[in-house]
């Protein structure tokens, strides 16, 4: 076998084998294939060749392999020409070789090798979700599959801090991530309470971001919302435990030495916020349910809007008190 063009596409993953002998093969490909043909359409068919190439690299084939002898002899300068323009490898066989023996020897390392991604997959998620238990911090969950992948990580959050690292710099994150073609950069979503939360990005300006890169992804996306979900409960339980300060607030029986105190230990910028109060009665089938949940998720809707919330059950109603943070924009 050589390769005769498109030297610059040898790095394109290949993720599985196909034979063909006709041109139109649009409702045939899927993409990341290697075709091999005998070239019984194209022979005396230059014009044909090129639409065929040109097909091909559009859906995102592999490269495409040709038998030479039987029927084609050589390939026109100008298939070859165009083949480097797309950078879609060609490769020729300068005698008859069964494709059969080609195909079973590349599904077989292509098997072995999905086998080793779902091994290493396996032991990245016990690695991920044992670290997750030990940490009390988010960015150490998203640095450690950083330092595990060594590619750039950018979590963009829907009105929210976002973070990037290594490179610390967010908007010059964003330039690069948005000029990357789509091989060097990946994203995941993440939700809360079927809530859009925010984006992980990952991208390389060296290397392509491989089918491993992107499940790893995937389940740090997932552990890291198990993580912020156990924030979530913890800090409902927090709030849970100083209830009998709140009724003493709505009471009016707290000085403004208890409240400022209270205030300046969950964050000095509180105390400058204004506040207020806001009933919310439950209708009554729902006041048996675990509120938990719902408590969680509209705390985090207010939050987007720039309010600090502490939340009160009591009897059949949630009461809120609120602390306007955006109240100076």
């Amino acid at each position: 076998a050589k390769v005769v063009a498109g030297h610059k596409g040898l790095d394109q993953a290949i993720k599985w084998i196909h034979i063909l002998e006709v041109i139109d093969v649009k409702h045939l490909i899927k993409g990341s294939e290697l075709i091999l043909t005998t070239g019984v359409v194209l022979k005396d068919n230059e014009q044909g060749f090129l639409q065929f190439v040109q097909q091909l690299s559009d859906l995102k084939v592999a490269g495409l392999c040709i038998e030479l002898g039987m029927y084609i002899d050589s390939i026109s300068e100008n298939v070859i020409q165009l083949a480097n323009q797309l950078k879609f490898p060609l490769i020729v066989f300068k005698e008859i070789v069964p494709f059969r023996d080609i195909t079973q020897d590349l599904h077989t390392f292509i098997i072995h090798q999905q086998y080793d991604i779902l091994k290493q997959l396996e032991d990245y998620s016990q690695k991920i979700n044992n670290y997750v238990l030990k940490v009390n911090d988010k960015v150490k969950v998203l640095q450690y599959m950083q330092k595990y992948l060594k590619v750039n990580v950018y979590f963009e959050v829907n009105k929210g801090a976002s973070l990037a690292f290594p490179n610390k710099e967010i908007e010059n994150s964003k330039k690069i991530i948005d000029g990357l073609d789509s091989r060097f950069k990946a994203s995941n979503e993440m939700k809360l309470f079927n809530q859009a939360y925010g984006v992980v990005h990952i991208y390389s300006e060296r290397r392509v971001i491989t089918e491993l890169d992107v499940l790893i992804l995937d389940r740090t996306v997932i552990a890291l919302s198990q993580f912020i979900l156990r924030d979530l409960y913890i800090e409902e339980k927090l709030e849970g435990e100083t209830r009998k300060f709140f009724e003493k607030w709505l009471e009016g029986e707290s000085s403004d030495e208890e409240i400022l105190f209270f205030i300046e230990e969950i964050d000095h910028k509180l105390k400058k916020s204004g506040w207020m109060v806001m009933i919310h009665q439950l209708k009554r089938k729902n006041i048996k349910n675990d509120l938990t949940n719902y408590k969680m998720n509209l705390r985090q809707e207010l939050q987007k809007e720039g309010f600090y919330t502490f939340i009160i059950e009591q009897s059949q109603y949630l009461i809120f008190i609120l602390s306007d943070l955006a109240q100076d924009k």
